[in-house]
Protein backbone atom coordinates (compact mmCIF):
# COMPACT_ATOMS: atom_id res chain seq x y z
CA UNK A 1 0.00 0.00 0.00
CA UNK A 2 0.98 3.31 -0.36
CA UNK A 3 1.70 6.07 2.32
CA UNK A 4 -0.79 8.32 1.02
CA UNK A 5 -3.66 4.79 1.43
CA UNK A 6 -2.03 4.04 5.05
CA UNK A 7 -2.70 7.51 5.87
CA UNK A 8 -6.26 7.85 4.55
CA UNK A 9 -7.11 4.38 6.29
CA UNK A 10 -6.23 5.29 9.24
CA UNK A 11 -7.90 8.71 9.62
CA UNK A 12 -11.01 6.34 8.17
CA UNK A 13 -10.79 4.01 11.09
CA UNK A 14 -10.21 6.69 13.92
CA UNK A 15 -13.89 8.13 12.30
CA UNK A 16 -15.22 4.30 12.33
CA UNK A 17 -14.12 3.59 15.70
CA UNK A 18 -15.86 6.36 17.16
CA UNK A 19 -19.42 6.19 15.25
CA UNK A 20 -19.15 2.32 16.06
CA UNK A 21 -18.39 3.72 20.16
CA UNK A 22 -22.28 5.70 19.47
CA UNK A 23 -23.96 2.90 17.95
CA UNK A 24 -22.68 0.91 21.25
CA UNK A 25 -24.33 3.76 23.52
CA UNK A 26 -27.83 4.24 22.07
CA UNK A 27 -29.59 1.17 20.26
CA UNK A 28 -28.13 -0.75 17.34
CA UNK A 29 -31.08 -1.76 15.47
CA UNK A 30 -32.56 -1.34 12.16
CA UNK A 31 -34.35 2.06 12.42
CA UNK A 32 -31.21 3.01 14.23
CA UNK A 33 -28.88 1.65 10.99
CA UNK A 34 -32.32 3.27 8.89
CA UNK A 35 -31.32 6.88 10.73
CA UNK A 36 -27.69 6.65 9.96
CA UNK A 37 -28.46 6.03 6.29
CA UNK A 38 -30.36 8.94 5.72
CA UNK A 39 -27.80 10.98 7.60
CA UNK A 40 -24.79 9.90 5.77
CA UNK A 41 -26.88 10.05 2.73
CA UNK A 42 -27.59 14.09 3.53
CA UNK A 43 -23.91 14.48 4.00
CA UNK A 44 -23.24 13.82 0.27
CA UNK A 45 -26.77 14.95 -1.82
CA UNK A 46 -24.88 18.01 -3.60
CA UNK A 47 -22.83 15.28 -5.08
CA UNK A 48 -24.79 14.44 -8.11
CA UNK A 49 -25.53 18.29 -9.04
CA UNK A 50 -22.35 19.12 -8.63
CA UNK A 51 -19.94 15.93 -10.09
CA UNK A 52 -22.49 15.19 -12.99
CA UNK A 53 -22.94 11.41 -13.96
CA UNK A 54 -21.48 10.51 -17.07
CA UNK A 55 -23.67 8.38 -19.43
CA UNK A 56 -21.76 5.54 -19.31
CA UNK A 57 -22.01 4.93 -15.69
CA UNK A 58 -25.39 3.28 -16.75
CA UNK A 59 -24.21 0.77 -18.35
CA UNK A 60 -25.22 -3.24 -17.28
CA UNK A 61 -22.07 -3.83 -15.26
CA UNK A 62 -21.97 -0.99 -13.26
CA UNK A 63 -25.84 -1.08 -12.79
CA UNK A 64 -25.17 -4.32 -11.61
CA UNK A 65 -21.97 -3.60 -9.22
CA UNK A 66 -24.66 -0.94 -7.55
CA UNK A 67 -27.32 -3.32 -6.99
CA UNK A 68 -24.57 -5.92 -5.29
CA UNK A 69 -22.96 -3.08 -3.04
CA UNK A 70 -25.92 -1.94 -1.80
CA UNK A 71 -27.34 -5.75 -1.32
CA UNK A 72 -23.95 -6.56 0.56
CA UNK A 73 -23.93 -3.30 2.68
CA UNK A 74 -27.93 -4.49 3.90
CA UNK A 75 -26.32 -8.06 4.35
CA UNK A 76 -23.49 -6.33 6.37
CA UNK A 77 -25.89 -3.75 8.80
CA UNK A 78 -28.82 -6.62 9.09
CA UNK A 79 -26.53 -9.20 10.35
CA UNK A 80 -24.68 -6.22 12.90
CA UNK A 81 -27.19 -5.18 14.06
CA UNK A 82 -29.30 -8.55 14.94
CA UNK A 83 -25.15 -9.86 16.18
CA UNK A 84 -25.10 -7.15 18.60
CA UNK A 85 -28.96 -7.49 20.07
CA UNK A 86 -27.90 -11.48 20.81
CA UNK A 87 -24.01 -11.17 22.07
CA UNK A 88 -21.74 -8.98 23.33
CA UNK A 89 -20.57 -6.29 20.75
CA UNK A 90 -16.57 -7.11 22.17
CA UNK A 91 -17.80 -10.54 20.94
CA UNK A 92 -19.40 -9.80 17.38
CA UNK A 93 -17.11 -7.13 16.25
CA UNK A 94 -14.13 -8.31 16.46
CA UNK A 95 -15.13 -11.40 14.97
CA UNK A 96 -16.91 -9.73 12.29
CA UNK A 97 -13.96 -7.87 11.42
CA UNK A 98 -11.68 -10.42 11.26
CA UNK A 99 -13.65 -13.00 8.38
CA UNK A 100 -13.28 -9.88 5.96
CA UNK A 101 -9.20 -9.89 5.84
CA UNK A 102 -8.86 -13.52 5.08
CA UNK A 103 -11.97 -13.79 2.97
CA UNK A 104 -11.19 -10.89 0.89
CA UNK A 105 -7.63 -12.61 0.16
CA UNK A 106 -8.84 -15.73 -1.02
CA UNK A 107 -11.54 -14.02 -3.73
CA UNK A 108 -8.87 -11.62 -4.82
CA UNK A 109 -6.39 -14.24 -5.36
CA UNK A 110 -9.23 -16.21 -7.15
CA UNK A 111 -10.78 -13.51 -9.12
CA UNK A 112 -8.00 -11.36 -10.12
CA UNK A 113 -5.19 -13.84 -9.40
CA UNK A 114 -3.32 -11.09 -6.91
CA UNK A 115 -1.88 -12.56 -4.34
CA UNK A 116 -0.21 -11.16 -0.85
CA UNK A 117 3.12 -11.52 -0.82
CA UNK A 118 4.92 -13.77 1.78
CA UNK A 119 5.28 -11.23 4.55
CA UNK A 120 1.93 -10.04 3.60
CA UNK A 121 0.30 -13.39 4.30
CA UNK A 122 1.83 -13.49 7.25
CA UNK A 123 0.47 -10.11 8.28
CA UNK A 124 -2.97 -11.04 7.43
CA UNK A 125 -3.19 -14.05 9.50
CA UNK A 126 -1.43 -12.05 12.38
CA UNK A 127 -4.16 -8.94 12.16
CA UNK A 128 -7.04 -11.96 11.68
CA UNK A 129 -5.68 -13.73 14.77
CA UNK A 130 -5.43 -10.77 17.04
CA UNK A 131 -9.05 -10.09 16.01
CA UNK A 132 -10.50 -13.37 17.14
CA UNK A 133 -8.67 -13.28 20.33
CA UNK A 134 -9.43 -9.74 21.23
CA UNK A 135 -12.93 -10.26 23.14
CA UNK A 136 -11.08 -13.30 25.15
CA UNK A 137 -10.35 -12.55 29.13
CA UNK A 138 -7.90 -15.80 29.06
CA UNK A 139 -6.81 -17.50 26.55
CA UNK A 140 -7.78 -20.61 27.30
CA UNK A 141 -11.35 -19.45 26.86
CA UNK A 142 -10.27 -19.16 22.82
CA UNK A 143 -12.46 -22.41 21.44
CA UNK A 144 -15.52 -22.82 18.89
CA UNK A 145 -17.77 -22.77 21.73
CA UNK A 146 -17.06 -19.40 22.82
CA UNK A 147 -17.53 -18.19 19.53
CA UNK A 148 -20.76 -20.42 18.68
CA UNK A 149 -24.36 -19.97 19.36
CA UNK A 150 -27.30 -18.04 18.26
CA UNK A 151 -25.31 -14.56 17.25
CA UNK A 152 -22.48 -16.88 15.29
CA UNK A 153 -25.64 -16.64 11.92
CA UNK A 154 -25.68 -12.95 12.18
CA UNK A 155 -21.89 -12.75 13.28
CA UNK A 156 -21.08 -14.49 9.95
CA UNK A 157 -23.82 -12.67 7.72
CA UNK A 158 -22.02 -9.20 8.97
CA UNK A 159 -18.68 -11.05 7.53
CA UNK A 160 -20.49 -11.95 4.53
CA UNK A 161 -21.83 -8.20 3.61
CA UNK A 162 -18.09 -7.05 4.10
CA UNK A 163 -16.94 -8.56 1.96
CA UNK A 164 -19.24 -8.33 -0.40
CA UNK A 165 -19.22 -4.53 -0.33
CA UNK A 166 -15.60 -4.25 -0.13
CA UNK A 167 -14.97 -6.41 -3.48
CA UNK A 168 -17.86 -4.85 -5.43
CA UNK A 169 -17.06 -1.05 -4.04
CA UNK A 170 -13.61 -1.96 -5.15
CA UNK A 171 -14.26 -2.75 -8.89
CA UNK A 172 -16.98 -0.10 -8.90
CA UNK A 173 -15.17 2.58 -8.33
CA UNK A 174 -12.24 1.98 -10.23
CA UNK A 175 -14.35 1.68 -12.89
CA UNK A 176 -16.29 4.83 -12.33
CA UNK A 177 -13.46 7.11 -11.52
CA UNK A 178 -12.09 6.14 -15.55
CA UNK A 179 -15.52 8.23 -16.60
CA UNK A 180 -15.06 11.67 -14.84
CA UNK A 181 -11.43 12.08 -15.76
CA UNK A 182 -8.94 14.34 -13.95
CA UNK A 183 -10.77 14.64 -10.85
CA UNK A 184 -12.13 10.49 -11.14
CA UNK A 185 -10.85 9.60 -7.54
CA UNK A 186 -12.75 12.43 -6.04
CA UNK A 187 -15.41 12.28 -7.79
CA UNK A 188 -16.51 8.77 -8.04
CA UNK A 189 -16.09 8.73 -4.28
CA UNK A 190 -18.55 11.71 -3.57
CA UNK A 191 -21.24 10.31 -6.16
CA UNK A 192 -20.25 6.32 -4.65
CA UNK A 193 -21.62 7.61 -1.35
CA UNK A 194 -24.18 9.30 -2.27
CA UNK A 195 -25.86 6.18 -4.36
CA UNK A 196 -24.99 3.49 -1.78
CA UNK A 197 -25.98 5.82 1.16
CA UNK A 198 -29.25 6.37 -0.48
CA UNK A 199 -29.94 3.00 -1.58
CA UNK A 200 -29.12 1.78 2.45
CA UNK A 201 -31.79 4.10 3.29
CA UNK A 202 -34.75 2.76 1.19
CA UNK A 203 -33.80 -0.77 2.45
CA UNK A 204 -33.00 -0.29 5.89
CA UNK A 205 -36.53 1.80 5.52
CA UNK A 206 -37.90 -1.21 4.22
CA UNK A 207 -36.64 -3.46 7.51
CA UNK A 208 -37.82 -0.91 9.78
CA UNK A 209 -41.40 0.15 8.41
CA UNK A 210 -41.75 -4.02 7.66
CA UNK A 211 -41.65 -4.33 11.72
CA UNK A 212 -43.74 -3.44 14.27
CA UNK A 213 -40.97 -3.88 17.25
CA UNK A 214 -38.67 -1.63 14.54
CA UNK A 215 -41.60 1.20 14.38
CA UNK A 216 -41.71 1.55 17.89
CA UNK A 217 -37.72 1.29 18.35
CA UNK A 218 -37.64 4.22 15.10
CA UNK A 219 -40.17 6.47 17.81
CA UNK A 220 -37.84 6.25 21.07
CA UNK A 221 -34.66 6.97 18.73
CA UNK A 222 -36.46 10.32 17.25
CA UNK A 223 -38.62 11.53 20.08
CA UNK A 224 -35.84 11.49 22.30
CA UNK A 225 -32.49 14.17 21.03
CA UNK A 226 -30.12 11.96 23.45
CA UNK A 227 -30.86 9.32 21.47
CA UNK A 228 -31.51 10.88 17.88
CA UNK A 229 -28.57 13.03 17.67
CA UNK A 230 -26.01 9.67 18.45
CA UNK A 231 -27.40 8.69 15.39
CA UNK A 232 -27.19 11.54 12.52
CA UNK A 233 -23.56 11.90 14.37
CA UNK A 234 -22.91 8.32 13.58
CA UNK A 235 -24.49 8.28 10.23
CA UNK A 236 -22.15 11.91 9.70
CA UNK A 237 -18.90 9.87 10.84
CA UNK A 238 -19.19 6.80 8.81
CA UNK A 239 -20.04 8.25 5.44
CA UNK A 240 -16.71 10.55 5.95
CA UNK A 241 -15.11 7.11 6.81
CA UNK A 242 -16.02 5.48 3.78
CA UNK A 243 -15.73 8.17 1.06
CA UNK A 244 -12.09 8.08 2.25
CA UNK A 245 -11.98 4.04 2.58
CA UNK A 246 -13.16 4.36 -1.59
CA UNK A 247 -10.45 6.81 -2.36
CA UNK A 248 -7.89 4.58 -0.53
CA UNK A 249 -9.40 1.95 -2.74
CA UNK A 250 -7.98 3.99 -5.59
CA UNK A 251 -4.47 3.80 -4.67
CA UNK A 252 -4.18 0.03 -3.78
CA UNK A 253 -3.59 -3.10 -6.43
CA UNK A 254 -4.19 -5.34 -3.04
CA UNK A 255 -7.58 -4.96 -1.65
CA UNK A 256 -6.46 -7.51 1.25
CA UNK A 257 -3.80 -4.96 2.87
CA UNK A 258 -6.46 -1.91 2.77
CA UNK A 259 -9.18 -4.44 4.92
CA UNK A 260 -6.15 -5.08 7.07
CA UNK A 261 -5.61 -1.65 7.51
CA UNK A 262 -8.79 -1.17 8.59
CA UNK A 263 -8.82 -2.93 12.06
CA UNK A 264 -7.15 -0.16 13.19
CA UNK A 265 -10.60 0.68 14.64
CA UNK A 266 -10.11 -2.24 16.78
CA UNK A 267 -7.46 -0.60 19.28
CA UNK A 268 -8.82 2.29 18.63
CA UNK A 269 -12.45 0.95 19.63
CA UNK A 270 -11.11 -0.30 22.82
CA UNK A 271 -8.95 2.32 24.28
CA UNK A 272 -12.27 4.59 23.64
CA UNK A 273 -14.27 1.43 25.85
CA UNK A 274 -11.73 1.54 28.35
CA UNK A 275 -11.70 5.93 28.96
CA UNK A 276 -15.36 6.09 29.01
CA UNK A 277 -17.27 2.81 29.23
CA UNK A 278 -14.39 1.68 32.28
CA UNK A 279 -13.83 -1.91 30.54
CA UNK A 280 -11.08 -3.75 32.04
CA UNK A 281 -8.14 -4.72 29.95
CA UNK A 282 -6.86 -8.59 29.65
CA UNK A 283 -4.13 -9.90 28.59
CA UNK A 284 -5.80 -11.61 25.17
CA UNK A 285 -6.59 -7.78 24.26
CA UNK A 286 -2.96 -6.60 24.77
CA UNK A 287 -1.31 -9.63 22.64
CA UNK A 288 -3.97 -8.66 20.14
CA UNK A 289 -3.23 -5.30 19.66
CA UNK A 290 0.31 -5.92 19.36
CA UNK A 291 -0.42 -8.67 16.90
CA UNK A 292 -2.54 -6.50 14.61
CA UNK A 293 -0.20 -3.27 14.91
CA UNK A 294 2.94 -6.13 14.25
CA UNK A 295 0.77 -6.86 10.85
CA UNK A 296 -0.50 -3.78 9.64
CA UNK A 297 3.31 -2.74 9.89
CA UNK A 298 4.31 -5.42 7.98
CA UNK A 299 1.70 -4.82 5.72
CA UNK A 300 3.28 -0.71 5.18
CA UNK A 301 6.22 -2.48 4.41
CA UNK A 302 5.37 -5.72 1.91
CA UNK A 303 4.54 -3.19 -0.94
CA UNK A 304 1.18 -3.23 -3.16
Amino acid sequence: MTITAIIIVLISVSMHATWNFLSKKTMPCAAFFFLVSIAASCCWIWALPYCGLPQEAFSGKLILLMLLSISAETVYLTGLFNAYSRTDISLAYPVARSLPVLLIAIAYAALYQRYPSAWGTVALLAVSFGCLIMPLKRFRDFGWKNYSGGAMFYILLAAVGTTGYTLTDSEWINSLKLLYGANGKIYASYVLSYIINTGLAVTMGIITFASKKERENLRVLISAPANLIPALLAGVLSSLAYVLILLAMTQTTQLSYLQAFRQMSLPLGMVLGCVFLREKIYIPKIIAIILILSGLLLIAFSGN
